[in-house]
């Protein structure tokens, strides 16, 4: 036998000895059972033993020194959630020289973070996380040139990160949250172009954010909450095209063959919550032929999603209330299979009562976009309250039905000339009291 996956089921008591006699065993998969014994690495003494998953089980007790002498050609190491585990990472973790995976996450271990883990030249992930650990990032991380994943979140590890940081080209994520990491941020850090998520919220951080992080062109995920970070926003963030603010979305398709669009929020970034609350409100109160229609919305404490009508043609890159949008660009106009426009994402807007004249945002509409972030001002005596940002575009929203919420079509502004006639006069009253310039 080479293959032993016995996961997920509802095993309990010792794992058994007889397992090392399965002497061509390459792959052994006990994760999410209910062991409760001692992690005894001996029994697991087959020298051709590549992959071992024992996480998610109650075992207890801790590392053994000679580990990778037990386990000479071990692979892919899976150890997290332990629920007893305690004790140290062993100095011969530098042994499992073909190491790709390690995961020891969820544990108590504690101690340092060894600097033999930069020499173990094919690790690719590395799951430190929720643990215990109070040491420095070591230097000999950068040699580790192969990273994809490195995750040592929520742990007590102190100091800098090192400029050597910039030398993992290859990883795609990096999850440093619930540290103690302070001083700045290195500018090596931008030479990540492969980087999608990124997360140093939680730490001590402090200066600027560095201009080189405009070159990490993959990012999709940033998290840079509760640090001590000050200055300003780097402009040059815009270039960042892959960056999401609050969530992605994905294609379903339902049992009765209907596919659909579910937006689902990232709750690592506490602002998620008030974009989902908003998103629901705004939702909720507009109808429009062309806003994109929610399905069902999905909310408990650690999930939040809406549910939404597909656009098969994907984005472009009003409605009885009178809203501010702010975040008009290409990506959130859809198109559907006539190629009518819908729009969509409106976690960052502003609704206006009926009564309401005035508003006060941070966000201001320009001439030309401008990404959200890009400019923090207020705007101030919105005099019209039926005015909204708008996408000039022959099709779907257009400048005349967002200047007026009705249709151009109706027959006070009937013929090409009095319509405009009409928006000329619009504009020149909006420019006239510099409230608000018209996409």
């Amino acid at each position: 036998m080479q293959i032993l996956a016995l996961r997920t089921n509802h095993f309990t008591g010792e794992i058994p000895k007889e397992i090392s006699n399965l002497v061509e065993l390459k792959k052994l998969g006990l994760s999410d059972n209910s062991f409760t014994c001692s992690l005894d690495m001996e029994i697991l003494n087959i020298s051709g033993l590549r992959i071992i998953d024992l996480s998610l089980n109650n075992l207890s007790g801790s590392l053994p020194p000679n580990m990778c002498s037990i386990l000479p050609n071990i692979e892919d190491l899976y150890l997290g959630n332990l629920t007893n585990l305690v004790g140290t990472i062993p100095h011969s973790i530098s042994n499992c020289s073909k190491l790709t995976v390690l995961d020891i996450s969820g544990k108590k271990l504690t101690g340092l973070i060894l600097n033999s883990l930069g020499y173990l030249s094919h690790l690719q992930e590395i799951h430190l996380g929720s643990n215990k650990f109070s040491s420095n990032i070591p230097p000999s991380l950068g040699n580790l040139r192969d990273v994809v994943a490195l995750d040592l979140s929520s742990n007590d590890m102190v100091g800098t990160l090192p400029p050597k940081i910039g030398n993992l080209k290859a990883v795609t994520k990096m999850d440093l949250w619930m540290n103690q990491f302070s001083t700045e941020i290195p500018r090596e850090i931008g030479g990540l172009q492969n980087l999608a998520y990124l997360s140093l919220r939680h730490n001590k951080f402090q200066g600027a954010i560095p201009d080189s992080m405009s070159n990490m062109v993959g990012l999709e995920f940033l998290d840079l909450s509760h640090n001590n970070i000050s200055g300003i926003i780097p402009i040059s963030l815009e270039k960042l095209q892959y960056l999401k603010s609050f969530g992605s979305v994905y294609k379903g398709v339902l049992r009765s063959r209907t596919a659909i669009a579910v937006k689902v929020f990232t709750l690592q970034l506490e602002a998620a919550y008030k974009s989902f609350d908003m998103e629901c409100e705004v939702l909720r109160s507009l109808f429009h032929r062309n806003l994109i229609k929610v399905i069902i919305s999905c909310s408990n404490h650690d999930f939040k999603a809406l549910v939404l009508e597909y656009i098969p043609y994907g984005s472009l890159e009003k409605c009885s209330l009178a809203v501010i949008y702010c975040c008009l660009n290409p990506s959130n106009v859809l198109l559907y299979e006539d190629m009518g426009s819908h729009l969509s994402d409106f976690g960052m807007s502003k609704l206006l009562g009926e009564d309401q004249g005035d508003l006060y945002t941070k966000t201001l509409a320009t001439l030309g976009y401008i990404a959200p972030g890009g400019i923090h001002k207020e705007m101030s005596n919105l005099i019209e309250s039926e005015v909204h940002d708008c996408y000039d575009t022959n099709r779907g929203p257009s400048r005349d039905e967002h200047l007026e919420p009705q249709r151009p079509g109706r027959p006070c502004l009937s013929g090409s000339h009095a319509q405009h006639s009409y928006n000329n006069e619009k504009m020149r009253k909006i420019n006239h009291n510099r409230t608000m310039v018209i996409l």
